[in-house]
């Protein structure tokens, strides 16, 4: 296995790995690279729909998109089972589906999404790049006031295609394995958080509100 780091901040491509057919061993080591690099390219993969959802099932308990059709037979590898290509989305940009602000996948579902896998069919010949940011970085500098105070807020957050779709997390989160505080809120949903300090004020968060450290780019990875 050939593992090199894309930046500083995150991002590491992977070479020498089968996705297709990723035993335990496998799973388990590409769960730690993407803990440690938080986002993984592994490109000259040929997964099959079957076998997307396999590495799906493999990294947890798999949540369907009800915003995006699932892959029909004209995606390669269309032959699978209808619970397989209902779990394996496809977003077209011809359709509309176009992602160009900040985001965490599910954060209006009442359990954050751990794991996304994405594979990549056709890439335009220039732009189009997806942009990743350090979210345990943008944390870690901003001010200490700030911090302080985004430690005692919680955000509700709910979906801009269906608003009925919201839950209440932790501004801040701590990562269940690695430990680390991370900012868990964006500019794709609003938030309307309050705060459970002393003075138990009500306050107005959008997106965390120190854009200056969102999209830095020593924070990201394309």
């Amino acid at each position: 296995m050939d593992v090199r780091a894309v930046s500083g901040a995150l991002g590491a491509e992977v070479r020498g790995v089968d996705l297709e057919s990723l035993d335990q061993g496998g799973v388990r080591t590409l769960r730690d690279l993407v803990h440690e690099h938080l986002v993984v390219f592994l490109p000259d993969q040929q997964l099959t729909i079957a076998g997307h959802h396999r590495l799906g099932q493999a990294l947890g308990e798999i949540v369907e998109n009800s915003y995006t059709p699932g892959a029909d037979e004209s995606y390669p590898g269309g032959r699978a089972g209808a619970r397989e290509r209902d779990h394996v989305t496809v977003y077209r940009s011809e359709d509309g589906y176009v992602a160009d602000v900040w985001h965490s996948d599910g954060q209006p579902r009442p359990a954050p999404v751990k794991y996304t896998v994405f594979k990549m069919i056709t890439a335009p010949s220039r732009g189009g790049d997806t942009m990743w940011i350090n979210q345990y970085r943008v944390y870690e500098r901003l001010s200490p006031p700030l911090r302080e105070l985004l430690d005692g807020l919680t955000a509700l957050q709910w979906s801009l295609v269906n608003p009925n779709e919201q839950s209440t997390h932790p501004a801040v989160l701590t990562h269940p394995e690695t430990g680390r505080k991370v900012l868990y809120v964006s500019k794709a949903y609003g938030c309307a958080s309050a705060h459970h300090g002393a003075q138990g004020r009500n306050r107005r968060c959008r997106g965390a509100d120190d854009r200056k450290a969102l999209g830095r780019r020593p924070l990201t990875c394309t």
